[in-house]
């Protein structure tokens, strides 16, 4: 990634850390952005960048990829969400992105991975999704939705308040977008032209 874009020529500047992001040396690159954009697999860093984003009052542009097989050969569910998440608003975990057991799942796993399996084997806690295939296409859609998002701060270009974008939710099943505010978080929305119900934890991966 850091050669193409140095072969684009447009004299952008890349630093890669090759850290956790709990590492002084990444917090401290996050620290001295001006915004920040999050596309994580994991509960943990989501949580993690969500507190250095607010601690910092930096504004988080956090992006979520979820996909579902059948079982039988075919797509259950395809969809993505961009939250832009505000230093003085809701975090993602208030938008139930994820929730305290996953985080909790999240962090035996890491520390302690022989106690980790002991817990879910016991039914403690629920195994955390470990694998989730990611597909180019769809990924790269919700990377630049995000980025829209961020140049609708920027200039301001919709008809209506960016008040009413807290949340971008993206369905490729029923080829729909869902935009919400922050405030409203309603939990369920209609997501299709036929009146599906939709639940919005289904958006979030």
């Amino acid at each position: 990634m850091a050669r193409a874009i140095a072969a684009m020529g447009f004299g952008t500047e890349l630093e890669i850390i090759a850290e956790d992001l709990a590492t002084p040396r990444a917090i401290k690159a996050v620290a001295e952005c001006d915004v920040v954009f999050g596309c994580m697999d994991g509960v943990e860093g989501r949580h993690l960048l969500n507190r250095l984003a607010a601690f910092y009052v930096l504004p988080y542009f956090d992006i979520g990829v979820k996909l579902e097989a059948d079982g039988h050969g075919g797509v259950k569910e395809a969809c993505g969400a961009v939250h832009y998440v505000r230093p003085d608003g809701s975090t993602l975990q208030d938008r139930k992105v994820y929730n305290a057991d996953q985080l909790k799942a999240a962090g035996l796993r890491r520390t302690d991975p022989k106690a980790y399996r002991e817990q879910v084997k016991a039914g403690y806690i629920r195994g955390i999704a470990e694998d989730r295939p990611a597909v180019i296409s769809i990924n790269m859609q919700m990377a630049s939705t995000a980025i829209n998002e961020f140049l609708a701060r920027l200039h301001p270009y919709r008809y209506d308040d960016n008040a009413e974008s807290a949340i971008v939710r993206t369905s490729f099943i029923t080829s729909a977008n869902f935009r919400e505010a922050e405030e409203a978080q309603s939990g369920t929305f209609f997501c299709s032209h036929r009146q599906r119900r939709c639940s919005a934890a289904a958006f979030d991966a």
